[in-house]
């Protein structure tokens, strides 16, 4: 056999081992989850839906829980992250993203009754569930839209904060997600012998929640002191500032919708200057997410936002 004609079956031997590999992966990863959705509870939990193999949704979860043993050094947002690309039909489709999410609840909820207790599964299954239920295609690649809005911010706070009230919050949260009985027992004995706890975002004591203040400009990180607020100044600048101009930039856009409903011109003109003020959004982001906010990048970012006064001019002067 010609040297050539060799190398290229070592070629395709390899590809073919490698595929194989693959497929054993989403095999077993498919059982995974599929077996967790499917455990004798003797509840639906109002998902009756059969996701066939070839489904758009199966093969999202099937990667998903591919990659379930990588979430304690990745976690989740970069698991979610590495997804748009590969699952965009997903992504994309309103359908499909309610599906992914109702599959995910009936996974959650099966794995507190099964355990008869909350769990790390159960944890990171409601991390996933907010970052998808607060997912918006129309924003741009990447779950800038997830990560950075307040309801979905103030919720991962919440439930991973680590405090004695863990056990109380997600059943709080998967029993609203639910149309069935099957978690009102325990949520309501959790509230009776649970408080509501939070942690402060600097020295990490864990206080009742109602005696925690929270920063008024991100609306997110809490505090058990001023002095703890100020102390964390240095820290939670970069994470503060990316959180308020988002805010800012969800409401800018709602404001056009409403000021400007039937102006298609002025809609086009400050959506247009809206779209830099949206990709230095997206950049601060990313640079957020990999640890990488410096004190140069975030002047570079207020030059940016300082159009937000110019946008909100011209559309006040439209409406008078």
């Amino acid at each position: 056999m010609p040297p050539k004609s060799r190398k290229r079956n070592k070629g395709k031997e390899r590809k073919a081992k490698k595929e194989g590999k693959v497929e054993l992966e989403r095999v077993k990863a498919n059982e995974i989850w599929q077996g967790w959705m499917n455990l004798k509870v003797g509840c639906l939990h109002g998902n009756d839906m059969v996701i066939s193999n070839d489904h758009p949704v199966s093969k999202f979860m099937d990667e998903f829980f591919i990659h379930w043993d990588d979430r304690r050094d990745k976690g989740i947002e970069m698991i979610l992250n590495d997804m748009l690309k590969t699952h965009s039909q997903v992504w994309t489709n309103n359908n499909h993203m309610e599906l992914a999410t109702q599959t995910f609840i009936s996974i959650g909820v099966n794995l507190i009754l099964v355990y008869d207790d909350v769990n790390k599964g159960a944890l990171d299954i409601a991390k996933t569930i907010t970052l998808l239920e607060h997912y918006d295609s129309s924003e741009g690649p990447g779950l800038s839209s997830s990560l950075y809005s307040r309801p979905a911010a103030s919720k991962m706070r919440d439930i991973e904060n680590g405090t004695i009230s863990i056990k109380r919050d997600l059943l709080k949260f998967y029993r609203k997600r639910i149309s069935c009985k099957c978690l009102k027992r325990m949520h309501l004995d959790a509230r009776k012998t649970i408080p509501k706890m939070g942690r402060c975002a600097h020295c990490q004591a864990e206080k009742v929640r109602a005696s925690l203040h929270v920063c008024s400009e991100c609306m997110i990180s809490q505090y058990c002191s001023k002095e703890c607020q100020v102390a964390e100044i240095p820290v939670h600048e970069s994470y503060c500032s990316i959180h308020r101009r988002y805010a800012f930039y969800q409401d800018l856009r709602l404001e056009i919708r409403e000021i400007a409903p039937d102006d298609l011109q002025v809609r086009l003109e400050a959506e247009e200057r809206l779209k830099i003020v949206h990709e230095a959004l997206l950049g601060a982001a990313e640079l957020h997410i990999e640890g990488k906010m410096k004190d140069k990048k975030i002047e570079r970012l207020k030059e940016q936002i300082r159009m937000r006064d110019d946008i909100r001019g011209k559309l006040q002067s439209r409406r008078g």
